[in-house]
């Protein structure tokens, strides 16, 4: 992630980190894909972040799967260091002051709920 905070600065957005080989990663994304294609969430305002894998791989995989969400690599790890990131699929909701309203890992049978309520 080369700006710190590559997305709408007044507006509330949710961050998921993942990674391209794993599992629960594509489930949820899968269900958020869904989620924005049936126009119940802004695709606008999810962000992936992927830790530390090769931006090559990253895009291809993302188009593969037809994630319509902006992509980023966090080649250093600096943005998964400051959530506090362990394990992925994590998701941050961060609201419109930019301050953490939510955070989970793994999946998580209330995320698009938690989604709607936050992004819309």
């Amino acid at each position: 992630v080369k700006d710190p905070q590559p997305w709408p600065r007044d507006r509330s957005v949710a961050l998921v980190f993942w990674a391209t080989w794993c599992a629960p990663c594509k489930l949820e994304l899968s269900r958020v894909r869904e989620a924005a294609e049936k126009k119940e969430i802004p695709a606008d305002r999810v962000i992936l972040i992927s830790m530390g894998e090769e931006r090559e791989l990253v895009a291809q995989v993302s188009r593969e799967r037809n994630y319509p969400f902006a992509s980023f690599v966090d080649e250093r790890g600096d943005a998964a260091r400051y959530f506090n990131v362990a394990a992925t699929p994590t998701v941050v909701l961060l609201d419109s002051k930019q301050e953490v309203s939510w955070i989970g890992t793994g999946v998580s049978p209330t995320l698009i709920w938690r989604l709607k309520s936050h992004l819309n």
